[in-house]
């Protein structure tokens, strides 16, 4: 995995993830690049997975 492509996952509804050693970076693509990105700090990633596990208990 030496490119950001090569780290880029498909998570479903049009929405990928990847890392960039810091950021978990969101975008959504429609085969013609990314028309949204964004970067998640691991801060902010700890605060979204805390929302869910309240949101999903």
């Amino acid at each position: 995995m030496n490119n950001s492509n090569d780290r880029k996952e498909y998570l479903g509804d049009s929405v990928y993830v990847e890392y960039d050693g810091y950021h978990f970076i969101l975008t959504t693509e429609n085969g013609f690049g990314p028309s949204n990105i964004i970067a998640l700090e691991p801060p902010v990633l700890d605060a979204l997975n805390r929302y869910a596990k309240r949101a999903t208990t």
